[in-house]
């Protein structure tokens, strides 16, 4: 550390390259620190000062997660939820979610009815159980946008034909109840998937939608052993009762 004292006039102080130089100014009895990068510094003219320098090592900005990450961070897709809403573009591009839970995406309007989400960033990743799983999309606001349904690059299908003029409102379950409306629900096998939405069709260029998956519904069945009792419990019944039966005399 070296220090020193100057009474003559200075008007500017260029930093040091390598590493960064730290300078601490005191005017009177004020001191500041200052750090400077790369840039000269304009002092008073009549003050006098005591300047020290010191080397320090450089901080390391902060590095923001690789976009491959924070997309990753953005595809939780919870089952039997609330309806994700996505935004998507031109016919043929990969639709997006909504910001802020997609930081790269446009912002969208949620469901007034309040039973909607923004979707995170494209594609959503999720695992489909044993029992297998319903997806639903289904287009909002304006008629006329439809959609093709992919795992990874594997078509699952296409959403209905969708009428031109008018529309849906924004609640994604009146949307999906309206005929005129570009809609469907596809059955998923059990395993592993990335979803992709893309619109086929695009006729205002832009727009918002929705969907959501449930989990089907596994249905117990009775044990083998537990039909073949209730058959014999029903088979003595009707004995009893044929028995019971008066005959006829003739």
């Amino acid at each position: 550390m070296i220090f020193m004292a100057i009474s003559t006039v200075m008007k500017k102080l260029l930093m040091a390259t390598a590493g960064g130089v730290f300078i601490a100014l005191a005017v009177t009895d004020k001191v500041e620190a200052i750090a400077l990068n790369g840039q000269s510094l304009d002092l008073p003219e009549s003050e006098e000062l005591s300047i020290s320098f010191g080397r320090f090592a450089a901080t390391p900005e902060p590095q923001l997660p690789a976009i491959a990450d924070a997309r990753a961070m953005q595809s939780n897709i919870v089952f039997g939820g609330a309806w994700y809403q996505f935004s998507f573009g031109e016919v043929g591009k990969d639709a997006k979610g909504c910001s802020p839970a997609d930081p790269f995406a446009p912002s969208c309007t949620p469901s007034s009815a309040g039973n909607s989400e923004f979707a995170g960033a494209s594609p959503w990743e999720f695992e489909v159980g044993a029992a297998g799983a319903i997806l639903k999309v289904t287009d909002a606001f304006f008629r006329g946008d439809r959609f093709d349904i992919f795992n990874f690059d594997s078509l699952i299908g296409t959403t209905s034909t969708p009428s031109i003029g008018g529309g849906c409102g924004d609640n994604p379950d009146t949307c999906f109840a309206d005929p005129l409306i570009s809609k469907g629900a596809f059955n998923l096998a059990p395993g592993q998937y990335s979803l992709r939405i893309v619109p086929t069709k695009s006729p205002f260029g832009s727009g918002a939608a929705y969907f959501r998956l449930d989990e089907v519904e596994v249905k117990e069945v009775p044990e083998p052993a537990a039909v073949l009792g209730l058959l014999a419990f029903g088979a003595i019944g009707v004995a009893n009762r044929l028995k019971r039966k008066p005959q006829r005399h003739q």
